[in-house]
This record gives structure tokens, sequence and C-alpha cells, in this order.
């Protein structure tokens, strides 16, 4: 499952979404998830509640990350000493900070908690939740079933 915090109002902005190839996710102040399977919870302790834990488990399920400093920060003071400022890492602090991870399990109970403080000088964002869902083909005489692993 991936999850994306989407800024709802991007789309209308032609400029930049161009720019931020539209791919984005803001990061939130505060933000923690947690992820009860079966009653059970996914995530040790408080859950996922930094951006390293966020990262970390991207790149545990999907491969390793390769992104600008700051890209996956929730702030950032002085991006002018790092980068020129009609960078694409520039317009990119903040806005590359998705969650990802793995169930791995059949599901007779599926909680998201997520906590965040918004941010004050922007929209407030939407979850956007993506998931995959295995599936089984089982071939018999009379025919094919596909069925949820």
């Amino acid at each position: 499952m991936a999850i994306a915090n989407v800024n709802s109002t991007l789309g209308n902005d032609v400029a930049s979404a161009n720019k931020l190839k539209v791919d984005t996710s803001y990061p939130e102040k505060l933000e923690t998830l947690q992820v009860i399977v079966n009653n059970n919870q996914l995530f040790e302790f408080k859950g996922i509640d930094n951006q390293a834990k966020k990262a970390a488990m991207l790149s545990d399920h999907w491969g390793d990350l390769n992104v600008p400093l700051g890209a996956d920060w929730y702030a950032m003071s002085v991006t002018s000493s790092l980068f020129s400022t009609d960078s694409i890492p520039v317009d990119l602090v903040g806005k590359l900070s998705y969650y990802g991870f793995s169930v791995n399990d059949k599901l007779s109970n599926f909680e998201v908690e997520y906590n965040k403080t918004p941010h004050a000088a922007r929209a407030a964002c939407q979850l956007l939740f993506m998931g995959e869902v295995l599936k089984e083909l089982i071939v018999s005489d009379k025919g094919y079933v596909i069925a949820n692993v």
C-alpha cells in the first residue's frame, strides 16, 4: 500500500503541476501513522512517526531511494544555500513524502490511524490510498477461478 498526502488545489495551477511532475505528497507537522491489521498493530510503538521511518519503509518495500535533500521534510529553513533558486530540487523540497508498506496477510479487519498538524499557510491535503491485492488463478476441469489471496 502507498499513501500520498495530496493538495487537491495543485491541479488548478498548470505551471506548478508541470514543474512538480504532479507526483507530489506533502509532509505534515507531527505526522503519525499506525495501521491495525486483524486487530494487531502493524508498526511497533507509536508507528511511523518521523520522516526517517517513512523513508525507511519506502526503501524496504520498493528499493533504494534517490531524492533531493529535504524533499521529504516538513520544513527546511534555508534552501538557497543548498540549491540554486530555479532548480528542480528547490521545487521539490517538502513535496516527496510518501508512506509505503506491505500487509501480506488476509484481512478480516483493517484500520488506519493517521494524525497530523496541518500547515497554516497551505490548503488542507487529502490522503490518497493506493493498494494492490494479490490474486490467485485456480484451474480445474470445469474452468478457472480468480480469487483474492
